[in-house]
């Protein structure tokens, strides 16, 4: 029971936090829900359900927000699921292309650029997914050529358009640009 995954968000300057309680009850799955802090570490939102009463979360592995507002986490079973602002359920991506390594998507890290695109690590497809803020996919990159198998963790450099990739394989550490300046600026 407790935090699952954390993070600071730049864009309200809140803690964002996936909590998951776990049953003593094998007949009972766990329960995971997200809890937005403010400044003074007081919670002000909690999202766990859609419109139709369904758990969002069941084993969430990386959360973010992006600079619209929208929540993203990255859900080892469920794929990635996006919420508004206000916890209102947008769409889930867990259908990347057939051409996929593995044949599954489990997705881990995640990070967004400064377009709005969501990245996504493919963990054992050897890809980062690149898909637009309404879940269209945009492109794959190959983390292969950058001599990572497992990709697990993703990081965003907003000031230089720079992405930071890790991997648990071999503890590597791999940094690329994704966006020119003058995609940026278009």
């Amino acid at each position: 029971m407790g935090p699952w995954c954390i993070c600071h968000s730049s864009f309200s300057g809140d803690l964002l936090v996936m909590m998951r309680y776990d049953s003593d009850n094998p007949t009972i799955n766990s329960e995971v829900k997200f809890i937005r802090y403010n400044s003074k570490v007081q919670p002000v939102q909690t999202i766990h359900y859609d419109s139709s009463g369904q758990q969002l979360y069941r084993e969430p592995f990386y959360i973010t927000e992006n600079h619209n507002g929208d929540i993203i986490v990255s859900d080892r079973r469920e794929g990635v699921v996006v919420t508004d602002y206000k916890g209102k359920y947008r769409f889930t991506y867990n259908e990347p292309p057939n051409e996929m390594p593995s044949g599954f998507f489990m997705p881990s890290g995640i990070c967004v650029d400064a377009l709005l695109n969501i990245l996504i690590c493919g963990r054992f497809d050897f890809a980062i997914y690149v898909i637009n803020k309404d879940g269209n996919l945009l492109s794959i990159i190959s983390t292969k050529e950058y001599g990572i198998i497992e990709p697990l963790g993703l990081g965003y450099d907003e000031k230089n358009h720079l992405v930071w990739m890790g991997s648990g394989q071999k503890n590597r550490l791999c940094v690329f640009r994704h966006i020119q300046r003058r995609d940026y600026l278009a």
